[in-house]
């Protein structure tokens, strides 16, 4: 594929939104500042909110980190290119827009052909959060994002729909301990057995300097009001008096209040319902009811990082 309209951009100093196998990516390269400045005002983020850097191969870690633990590249071996980063001590050269108030810097190596390529070609890593408005739903297909952001169109990189569906782990290491500050479609059980120890989940901050992306209690949210319950019918019986789009695990509910539905996994497989987690909120967000009644899935695997994207998304949780 010609990719030298995008590189002509990130060389402009603009932004470019590339996909990859978790959500797509809104771009620009980790030595233009201005590109990185863009990236924060059309997402209207937080300047104290880190970018997750994106490489081509592991080799790179050591170039913008001053400090690569072994257990990253027994990590990276296992599970690189793929949805997992690190969080690691920034080099000098990490501008601070990309930190965001830290020492660190979150780096990482995307399973997508069309990034790899772009990022060989244009010469330089990507500085990526996911392309959408600050705390909204992630997107994982072109025509999602051009229809939240607009203004984008034409420096939107189509690489097809994404196959994981849920952002990227992040790890980092507390006193030459692992912990995990994202949880994502790597999960902490996948990693702990490569590492062969207990890796500390320490993934929720009230601070407005979070050390990772994706720590902060109110994220991944629909515009319209969601509820998140484990008593998926009673809940909907009790908003009954509301238009209600409801989001099930693996089994659809009849109710004539429901206007919208959609059913994350109907073989209760949670790769598919991860897979189908944010088209299914932004399908639900699009069909005018007054609110969403999410149901929780089972908290296990990657369930647990279902669960941490729909509570971060909720108003309300219901718990019997």
């Amino acid at each position: 594929m010609d990719l030298s309209p995008y590189i002509q951009l990130l060389r402009n100093e603009d932004v470019v939104v590339i996909p990859t196998e978790t959500v797509y990516g809104l771009a620009g390269s980790i030595h233009a500042d201005r590109a990185l400045m863009k990236i924060f005002e059309i997402k209207q983020r937080p300047l104290t909110n880190p970018l997750i850097v994106h490489v081509t191969d592991p080799a790179d870690f050591s170039v913008y980190a001053t400090a690569v633990p072994d257990e990253v590249y027994q990590l990276a071996e296992k599970f690189s290119p793929g949805p997992i980063s690190f969080v690691l001590p920034a080099a000098a050269s990490i501008s601070p827009l990309i930190r965001g108030g830290q020492t660190t810097v979150a780096l990482r190596i995307p399973n997508h052909p069309l990034t790899l390529q772009l990022i060989r070609e244009l010469g330089s890593p990507l500085a990526a959060p996911s392309a959408n408005r600050y705390m909204g739903l992630s997107a994982t297909s072109a025509a999602v994002v051009e229809l939240a952001m607009p203004e984008l169109k034409g420096h939107i990189l189509d690489g097809g729909r994404c196959s994981a569906g849920l952002e990227s782990t992040i790890i980092g290491f507390e006193a030459g301990q692992p912990v995990l500050y994202r949880m994502g479609c790597i999960t902490q059980q996948q990693i702990e057995k490569v590492l062969g120890k207990p890796v500390l989940y320490v993934g929720d901050t009230h601070s407005d300097a979070p050390k990772a992306p994706g720590m902060q209690q109110r994220h991944y949210a629909p515009r319209t009001p969601m509820v998140l319950t484990n008593r998926l019918q009673q809940t909907i019986v009790d908003l009954s008096t509301a238009r209600l789009g409801v989001l099930s695990f693996c089994q659809p509910v009849e109710h004539p209040a429901i206007v919208a539905q959609e059913v994350l996994s109907t073989g209760a497989d949670l790769s598919e319902a991860a897979h189908r987690l944010y088209d299914a909120l932004h399908r639900l967000d699009l069909a005018q009811a007054d609110v969403i009644i999410a149901e929780w899935v089972p908290n296990e695997g990657l369930g647990q990082a279902i669960n941490d994207k729909l509570r971060r998304g909720a108003e309300s949780i219901l718990l019997s």
